[in-house]
């Protein structure tokens, strides 16, 4: 059977926006197994994440910037889990009282996502900033400098951060530590957490499958920042150039749904 593509995105988005179960996919998407096997599919290829790199370097050279960033911020956020996350992949964070998870994310100076990992909350920042130096390190040959909070301050962190992917990391420190304001280069971070940390698909899935919550996290950053995108923009990041075949074939093509 024939789906339309925005249904499929849309019927995914709001599984994994929500946390709910396949099978319980409203009647107004298309059905629950195709939608499922839509999203497997995609995942499989790595299509999320292709989607979020296009999206990223096309918008970067609309604003007039080059395709590969420079400089990134990274932060964290510490949530509580579901109660169907086993005990062995969460833990308890003594500063804030919680017990769940830490998600370390690291944007561009635009606030596109480049790295994303989800660990227990009792790892510290500092440990989680390590995790995300080997990635960035594999993804991206471009990065020399990195703004983060005073939580990730200390000469070991810089040191190893500079040996391991080339950065340089400065510390924004506040002004007044008990008055609201914006903070220089670490506003960015803050406002895209909401486009892929705000869920109850992070919370509820179990932390072993990491491609998986790297994935979700896609889903929803795509989803999030389509609202404030050009729709030729978003549609034209999931194509692939072909010589043959109309724009919808190609997008079929690209989904191998079809």
């Amino acid at each position: 059977m024939d789906h339309d593509l925005r249904a499929m995105c849309d019927a995914v988005a709001y599984v994994v926006r929500n946390g709910i179960e396949w099978r319980a996919v409203p009647v107004d998407f298309p059905p629950w197994d195709s939608v499922y096997a839509f999203y497997e599919r995609w995942n499989k290829r790595g299509l999320p994440q292709q989607i979020v790199t296009r999206l990223r370097e096309r918008l970067r050279e609309r604003q007039g910037r080059k395709k590969e960033p420079t400089a990134c911020v990274i932060d964290s956020q510490i949530v509580k889990c579901a109660d169907t996350v086993p005990a062995a992949t969460s833990g308890y964070h003594g500063g804030k009282k919680i017990k769940g998870r830490g998600r370390h994310l690291v944007v561009d100076c635009e606030g596109w996502l480049l790295a994303l990992v989800v660990v227990a909350a009792s790892v510290s920042d500092k440990a989680g900033a390590k995790l995300l130096a080997g990635r960035l390190a594999s993804m991206f040959t471009t990065l020399e400098l990195m703004w983060a909070d005073a939580c990730y301050g200390g000469n070991p962190l810089c040191e190893f951060m500079k040996a391991t992917a080339g950065i340089t990391l400065e510390i924004v420190k506040r002004t007044s530590p008990h008055s609201f304001q914006v903070i220089r280069r670490r506003w960015v971070v803050e406002m895209s957490k909401p486009q892929c940390c705000h869920s109850c698909g992070l919370s509820a899935l179990p932390l072993a499958p990491s491609p998986v919550v790297v994935m979700i996290a896609c889903w929803l950053f795509s989803q999030g920042r389509r609202r404030c995108c050009p729709r030729g923009v978003w549609w034209s990041a999931r194509r692939r150039s072909t010589s043959a075949g109309s724009a919808r074939t190609t997008v079929r093509l690209m989904a191998g749904c079809w």
